[in-house]
């Protein structure tokens, strides 16, 4: 059995609760952010807007799915340091790029 320091696993949990706080903090603010894409006095727009944040939420949750086979057999062959610091820097730059954009594939390309 590996002994590992109360540290590292306290920056384990840190590192866990950060990630899942931005994820969870973000998906509130995603209508109104689609919002400013579409033209509000546009009749069909209300189902544009639901579309679009449907949209936005399964990508994000299909890239989670996707990415985190990738993060761990990454993690196994480089250690999880580095991954670690690389996805949360990765997480911070998709918040902002969500955050600052101005047209919808490039809110989906967040």
């Amino acid at each position: 059995m590996v002994i590992v320091s109360k540290w590292a696993i306290y920056t384990l949990y840190l590192v866990v609760f950060v990630d899942l706080f931005q994820l969870t903090f973000v998906f509130p603010f995603i209508p109104t952010i689609v919002t400013a894409f579409y033209d509000k006095s546009d009749p069909g727009a209300k189902k544009e807007i639901a579309a679009s944040v449907a949209l936005l939420s399964s990508l994000a949750a299909i890239g989670e799915m996707l990415g985190s086979p990738i993060l761990g057999w990454l993690s196994d062959k480089i250690g999880r340091r580095p991954v670690l610091l690389i996805s949360t820097v990765g997480s911070a730059g998709s918040a902002a790029l969500l955050a600052y954009s101005s047209t919808l594939p490039l809110a989906a390309a967040a």
